[in-house]
Formats: structure tokens, sequence, C-alpha cells
């Protein structure tokens, strides 16, 4: 799969970066920039993985919760499955 530069959720233009490092953390997502950034030391699938886990975060936040309704193992459980379906789906 690619991860994208820009990608829209709700009419709200959001801008995907990938960058390093990043403190601490592996990727992150910006809800008052609509900005998500993945750290690009990590090989290709790690960062996929990495975007769709901060993409289900940004969706969260779209759909009106707040960070701290976000349950990370639902996001992250479902990040993977949604990877799994992406790069598999024939």
């Amino acid at each position: 799969m690619k991860i994208p530069k820009q990608f829209q959720l709700g009419g709200v233009k959001w801008t995907v970066e990938e960058t390093s490092p990043l403190m601490g953390a592996m990727g992150a997502s910006f809800v008052g920039k609509a900005l998500i950034q993945v750290d690009s030391t990590y090989d290709k699938q790690i960062k996929e993985q990495i975007f769709l886990h901060e993409l289900v975060h940004a969706i969260l936040f779209a759909m009106g919760k707040t960070a701290t309704d976000h349950d990370e193992v639902f996001v992250d459980g479902f990040a993977t499955f949604l990877h799994q379906y992406l790069t598999t789906a024939k």
C-alpha cells in the first residue's frame, strides 16, 4: 500500500509527513493541525501500520471523539487488521 501525502476526512484536509526522529513515538496525530507524522526510520510495512494506526485516531477525531475516548488496544487492533486487508485483497 502507499502512504498518502494528503487525504480528507469530513471536509478537512489532513497532511501526512514521514519524519525522524519522533520523540518517544513511532507516529503521532495532531487534530488541531490535521497532521499525521510517521517515523521514517522504520521499514515500509511498519510505516504502513503506523500510518493506519494514526489514521484510525484521525477518523475517531473526525467522529467527534476526544483523545481520552481513544482505546489504544482497539486502535492498534483495527489498524493491524486494516493493514492486512489492504495488503492482501485481490
